[in-house]
């Protein structure tokens, strides 16, 4: 009884601090008025489902697309949706530790070494001695370090190049004392899509969404992250508003997921009041379409077939050296659908009935 009643306030708490959360970002946002017929119209298509949600987010929509469309859906209910279509006893799959189990291996970055749960792997799953797995890493001149837990934003994935490094052994041994991480060859970005940065060391990322209903996966929305100067990291902001500079910040533009152009203008996550319309390189960005848009599509599409327990999925792709599509993550949960709204409108506007009904089949617990 007491583990049930410390279980249910936990729920709350998370709720509440989910929600708080919201409400701070809405509140940073730009917005755009509503007139009373679309907030009639919202109100005809949210409120029979007895979810909470916020109009501010339709307000935030309407201020990049110029109506609030009721087939938008806010951040608030998306939540709920998003939930029930990745159920909870699934979503291990995004660890980027098991992520070979069920994804085609040539689609994912070479694995050095994969540490979970205390044991350390090689790319054939074989467990490793230290002594081994520092071998491992010695053999190669660079490569990339991420935690496979709470990754979100990038956080805590290093570019290593030992040419930086003084001691190589101490390193290696800070490096084998962490929990759950993975160490992956360093991808060599095409110029297909490294073209729309100036630097060569980041490795610019696709997010692809795909949704997979009633036995048909379908690919709803996306955005190009670009990097600038020469961060590694892709990440769609910049840490200091006062210092953005297009050149050398990084920033994300709309993809049409029919075809593959690029939305005439791109945003920085730390500026959302401000429209760029070139890329960090300079590049007219109304003029270009993704030339990759299909072949990034088709492995998402191929790959998410696979998974048919999962509802949706947020992709990560890049394009490496030899223009094949490379799967850098997967994301199933904590997904913004934002940025996704601004850019190409209401991406759920064909599947929200089914997404609803499926909801209702399959409820989830909000928080």
């Amino acid at each position: 009884m007491i583990r049930s009643l410390f279980h249910k306030f936990l729920i709350y708490r998370r709720s509440v601090i989910y929600k708080n959360g919201l409400k701070q970002r809405l509140s940073t946002m730009p917005k755009a008025s509503l007139t009373r017929e679309e907030i009639k119209a919202i109100k005809r298509q949210y409120d029979p489902l007895h979810l909470a949600y916020d109009l501010q987010w339709f307000k935030y929509y309407k201020f990049y697309r110029g109506v609030a469309d009721p087939y938008f859906v806010p951040r608030d209910i998306w939540k709920t949706f998003e939930l029930s279509l990745n159920p909870k006893e699934y979503r291990f799959i995004q660890c980027k530790s098991m992520l070979h189990h069920f994804i085609d291996k040539k689609y994912l970055p070479e694995t050095i070494i994969n540490k979970f749960h205390g044991f350390i792997y090689d790319a054939n799953d074989c467990i490793l001695t230290g002594q081994e797995a520092a071998e491992l890493l010695e053999q190669h001149e660079q490569f990339v370090y991420k935690p496979t837990d709470h990754t979100g934003g990038g956080r805590g994935v290093k570019l290593v190049e030992w040419k930086q490094i003084e001691d190589k052994e101490q390193y290696i041994k800070e490096i084998l004392k962490s929990d759950n991480f993975i160490c992956q060859a360093l991808i060599r970005p095409s110029k297909r899509i490294s073209r729309f940065n100036n630097g060569d060391k980041t490795v610019n990322t696709v997010r692809c969404f795909t949704l997979y209903m009633e036995g048909k996966v379908s690919v709803i929305s996306g955005f190009m992250r670009m990097g600038g100067g020469e961060t590694f990291n892709d990440n769609a902001s910049c840490k200091d508003k006062a210092n953005l500079n297009p050149k050398t910040a990084n920033c994300y533009v709309g993809i049409h997921p029919a075809d593959g152009s690029l939305n005439e203008f791109a945003l920085y996550a730390v500026d959302l009041f401000t429209k760029y319309y070139y890329s960090p390189s300079g590049l007219l960005l109304k003029d270009e379409k993704l030339d990759f848009w299909d072949d990034i599509t088709s492995v998402a599409i191929s790959q998410h077939k696979k998974l048919p327990m999962l509802g949706f999925i947020a992709w990560d792709f890049t394009l490496d050296e030899n223009n094949q599509p490379r799967i850098i993550e997967i994301n199933l949960d904590s997904q913004d659908v934002d940025d996704h709204h601004i850019f190409n409108g209401a991406i759920f506007k064909d599947y929200l009935h089914n997404i609803i009904e499926f909801t209702k089949q399959n409820p989830v617990i909000y928080g």
